[in-house]
């Protein structure tokens, strides 16, 4: 069997799983207040090392998956997986409470919520 991807699975490979969707709210947390220049800087130095390494990997990852003898139905098996699990950990994921919400600002040290299942004889401290 040849494992090929033509260039546009490979794009959105890298899209879903690297993509800009999750680089876009770091990088405005790191830059805030800071002045357009720099953070024009940090946006192609960022850029510039994460071209480096995804170049470093999809030239050693055929030499790395050979010598380990790893077979491309694996692969393919594996990133089923991996793209699985991220989906259903988004899709599961609770939302976020408002930071500036009246709940949050009453009680800002709440105990842990426990689990009816679960009734150890605990104390706390």
């Amino acid at each position: 069997m040849r494992f090929e991807l033509s260039y546009g699975d490979v794009f959105i490979l890298f899209f879903l799983t690297l993509g800009p969707l999750k680089a876009i709210l770091p990088f405005a947390r790191a830059t805030r207040g800071t002045d357009p220049a720099f953070q024009r800087r940090m946006a192609w130095r960022s850029t510039a090392i994460a071209t480096v390494i995804a170049l470093v990997v999809a030239l050693l990852a055929p030499l790395v998956l050979g010598n380990w003898h790893v077979s491309p139905s694996a692969i393919s098996i594996t990133a089923g997986i991996i793209l699985f699990s991220q989906a259903l950990r988004i899709i599961m994921q609770t939302p976020a409470i408002a930071p500036g919400s009246a709940e949050q600002q009453a009680s800002p040290h709440r105990p842990p919520r426990r689990s009816p299942f679960f009734r150890w004889p605990c104390r706390q401290y």
